[in-house]
């Protein structure tokens, strides 16, 4: 396989500043600055044709490598080798000028991506009509809603026959429509032999598009290999971050405890991402309610009450359960979580073949409409000092309308007063 790409002994390092005027002395006064690594001794070969994404936590150095590779950034040491043409899809829409027109961002940076006055010529149109953004196109991009920018911005970077596509965070830009015409494109590009490397939180993506899979943590690159495979250990890493600032000061004391004989149990689980555990309790269903008990798949989340179980089967002795789930939106971003033991609920301790099955009483907040997915999981111990015995990524889906303009994620549940003074 001919290397497209070679990093060796890469290591980027950026000084931090108190405020400007510190970085704006170094110019004069050279010196000592307090500094950090982004990049610590990369070395990674990617082949041509590979479809490469680069996953880990936030703030592992994935950004920056792709920079690198771009030759956005320059690496403090190291060797870098890239052979090919290179479009790189870093930040939407950067170097994108407000007051030009659409049409005239399109040439100017796909000339910035080495394009030819002709060879624009010959791809303008299917830029436009790849972006759909229509008449918009010859109108200031400054007069242009936040979807049209980025539909814009990929449209132009991914139609310059690039060697090398590299793209941050922007495989779920637009509607649902766009982002098939996204999916198609990098699947024709594949095809034709391109090479594809991208950053992205959607393990669905990385899966199903990738080939190889490169794990960061803390600027390094802990691991790589098969796409399922690191996506699994990625998940696990995050999973074990997120608790990481959790003490034994928050320990709950129980608040009350709750039985209800009348709940049925669930059997069936709609989907599996990713599992993992111990395996001493597993979840054997999961559902979503409304009120009548009948399973559904679309939530309106400006009126709504619901209803999430969750069965688990005791393999084992379980003392301390915790049962419950992690909502998480399209992108695989968290959107909120909550168990028994945060809601201090003190479940009876799982005997060896023992079922449970576990009702949250959900009051939906004013979500932004779209699909979202629930991860179920059932742990032993507390917060700060627990085994997992078993953790579904993406059990569940269900859609979220509202009938309400929702802005950002949710809308705030606000009470608005005011008073006049006449002048």
């Amino acid at each position: 396989m001919t290397e497209m790409i070679k990093l060796r002994n890469i290591g980027k390092k950026f000084h931090d500043y108190s405020n400007p005027i510190e970085r704006f002395k170094e110019f004069f006064i050279p010196g000592k600055r307090d500094q950090f690594w982004a990049l610590k001794n990369i070395n990674l070969d990617i082949g041509r044709g590979q479809t490469v994404a680069i996953i880990g936590p936030n703030g592992s150095g994935k950004s920056t490598l792709l920079q690198v590779i771009a030759g956005i950034l320059h690496p403090s040491h190291g060797d870098i080798q890239v052979n090919g043409k290179v479009s790189a899809l870093l930040e939407l829409g950067a170097g994108f000028n407000p007051d030009f027109t659409g049409k005239e961002n399109v040439y100017l940076n796909a000339s910035i991506l080495g394009m030819s006055q002709g060879e624009i010529d010959k791809k303008f149109n299917d830029i436009v009509s790849f972006s759909g953004i229509g008449e918009f196109i010859s109108k200031p991009v400054k007069t242009y809603s936040s979807g049209m920018f980025v539909r814009l911005a990929f449209a132009t970077a991914i139609n310059v026959d690039p060697d090398i596509l590299i793209i941050d965070e922007a495989l779920a830009v637009g509607d649902v429509a766009f982002q098939q015409r996204c999916m198609t494109k990098i699947k024709q590009l594949q095809s034709e032999g391109k090479t594809i490397i991208f950053v992205s939180h959607d393990t669905s993506a990385v899966k199903s598009l990738c080939d190889h899979a490169v794990l960061m943590h803390h600027g390094e690159i802990i691991e790589q290999g098969n796409p399922e495979l690191m996506v699994n250990k990625y998940l696990k890493l995050v999973y074990q971050e997120t608790l990481s600032g959790v003490s034994e000061e928050e320990e709950k004391v129980w608040s009350h405890q709750r039985k209800d004989a009348d709940i049925k149990m669930v059997t069936v689980i709609p989907n599996i991402d990713n599992r993992f555990g111990n395996e001493m309790a597993k979840i054997i269903g999961v559902g979503i309610f409304d009120n009548q008990d009948n399973a559904i798949t679309v939530v309106d989340s400006s009126d709504q009450k619901v209803n999430v179980k969750i069965s688990v089967k005791y393999m084992a002795q379980v003392d301390n359960p915790i049962i419950g789930f992690v909502m998480r939106d399209r992108l695989g971003n968290d959107i909120t979580a909550t168990n028994t033991y945060l809601e201090g609920i003190k479940i009876d301790k799982g005997d060896k073949n023992m079922i449970q099955t576990i009702l949250f009483e959900i009051h939906v907040p004013e979500l932004l409409k779209g699909h979202y997915s629930i991860s179920p999981a059932i742990a032993n111990g507390s917060l700060s000092n627990h085994d997992m015995c078993d953790w579904i990524d993406n059990a569940i889906t269900f859609e979220v309308t509202n009938s309400r303009l929702v802005y950002g994620m949710m809308r705030l549940p606000t009470e608005i007063s005011y008073s006049t003074f006449k002048g």
